[in-house]
Parts: structure tokens; sequence; C-alpha cells
């Protein structure tokens, strides 16, 4: 299911709810809310964590995936990706995901 499609299913808060949304790389994405007897199972915590996501990438989905679902809280993960050169740099080359560079130390 799309972001966009998870978006829409879930709507606004309910009443009262106070949603928080974690937005941020792989890191959060590996943060698994819905499973049964998790730490997060039973609260309204939505994981918008996306592997291999950058700084400028999650600002472009920014209000798609946080201030369209209406949180009282927004907790962000961001920069591992950029630190580690994926995505576009500042002047907008794409230098490639995670994976794309081989390992650490490959030149």
């Amino acid at each position: 299911m799309s972001k966009e499609e998870a978006n829409s299913k879930l709507g606004g808060p309910a009443a009262g709810e106070k949603r928080v949304v974690f937005m941020g790389d792989s890191i959060t994405e590996g943060w698994h809310f819905s499973e049964p007897g998790g730490a997060f199972a039973d609260n309204p915590y939505v994981n918008r964590g996306i592997s291999g996501q950058t700084s400028p990438q999650m600002l472009s989905c920014f209000r798609r995936d946080v201030i369209e679902l209406q949180p009282k809280v927004v907790v962000i993960l961001a920069k591992a990706n950029d630190i580690a050169g994926y995505g576009a740099d500042d002047t907008g080359t794409d230098r490639g995901q995670p994976g794309d560079h081989g390992e650490p130390g490959d030149g």
C-alpha cells in the first residue's frame, strides 16, 4: 500500500486523539508500530519512515505525510542518508540510493 493510500485510509484523528507521526529513513521505517504486543501497538502513532529517504525528500512529502494527518506531535529522524551521500546533493545532482555506492572504502 502506498503512503497516499495509507494516509487516505487513516483519515484525520478521532476526537481527543493525540496522534504522533514519526518521519525518517530506514531506522524509523524499521520501528513496526502495529505489531501485536509491540511497544507502540496500542497508541495513535503513525510511521512514515522510508528507507533511503533524504532531508529534501522528506520536505517534498511533509505536507502529505505529516500536515494532512493532523498530528499533535511530529518526531523527525533526518540527515543520516544526507551524511552518507544518498539522494540528490545541494546542487540537485542525483547521488544514488543506498546500495549504489558499494562497500565503504571502494572509492
